[in-house]
């Protein structure tokens, strides 16, 4: 029979997930059970972490952000523990999801070090996995508001909690969340593009020309359309016309080398300087 300090421990493991009942329990899930009732961190394989879907919706791997924290990591190791969701399957298998620190997971398995990866784990509730990963990454300066919008979006269905409440829990007013709220639910077309395009649609943008005027997402999804059209189509008539120019420039020189006999290698000297001076 289970001794009573083993009862108290299984009742505690009940509480946070559904453990599996099976008699034959492998000392790793033993191990992880345990980590999760005592909230301990584990280190875990990276190989053996899925990657959820990243609030972040792109990690940039050639930006130099990413390189210097691959870098640190094989200089310093990985500092900081990540989250990490722990489902059970049986006695002997788990699903371990990462729900925050994806950019730590990726950095190590980027860096070629079989080193495992400090994590702390939770027991799958949706609604408190999405906060942590939001208040992870509100922290960073480049964090958009397509991002934040989403997760606010997602924490409100799952755990169909109002704008006041949502507001509450992350210290922002509510009329903050609202218009967070109504970004979010637009179609995946709209927030795509704004999302493609950040320098065309600050949120002061967004706020003042369609929030504030409560437009409808047809009308938003339009006029998007349009700004990213007159912008394409202003970017390459200025290129067209630096481009002309240049050849202007480039046969005015030429002319004047004609003209007055210059010899060769003065012509190219002169011409290399005016190239390097992007001139012509």
């Amino acid at each position: 029979m289970p001794s009573e300090r083993q009862g108290q421990f299984e009742k505690q493991l009940k509480g946070k997930i559904n453990i599996n009942e099976s008699k034959k329990v492998s000392d790793r899930i033993k191990a992880l059970r345990n980590a999760l009732a005592k909230e301990q961190v584990v280190k875990l394989d990276p190989f053996d972490i899925q990657a959820d879907e990243n609030i972040r919706r792109k990690i940039d791997k050639e930006s130099m952000e990413f390189q210097q924290l691959v870098q640190s990591i094989k200089d310093l190791g990985v500092l900081q523990s990540i989250v990490v969701e722990y489902k059970e399957v049986d006695g002997q298998n788990c699903i371990l999801k990462c729900i925050a620190g994806h950019r730590r997971l990726e950095a190590l398995k980027e860096s070629g070090l079989r080193s495992k990866i400090p994590a702390r784990l939770c027991s799958g509730d949706k609604g408190e996995a999405l906060r942590v990963a939001l208040t992870e990454n509100v922290i960073r300066k480049n964090l958009h508001y397509i991002e934040v919008a989403d997760t606010y979006k997602a924490i409100r269905d799952v755990e169909e909690l109002t704008s006041e409440e949502i507001s509450k829990k992350f210290d922002k007013s509510e009329k903050t969340v609202d218009r967070y709220l109504k970004v979010a639910d637009w179609d995946a077309e709209i927030k795509n593009l704004i999302f493609d395009n950040k320098d065309l649609f600050p949120f002061r943008f967004i706020n003042a020309q369609y929030l504030e005027k409560s437009k409808k997402p047809g009308e938003v999804l339009n006029s998007i359309k349009k700004k990213i059209e007159a912008h394409r189509k202003g970017k390459s008539t200025s290129t067209n016309i630096r481009k002309n120019a240049k050849e202007v420039r480039n046969q005015k020189v030429k002319d004047f080398f004609e003209k007055n006999n210059t010899p060769k290698d003065h012509m190219e000297t002169v011409q290399q300087v005016l190239k390097h001076l992007a001139l012509i």
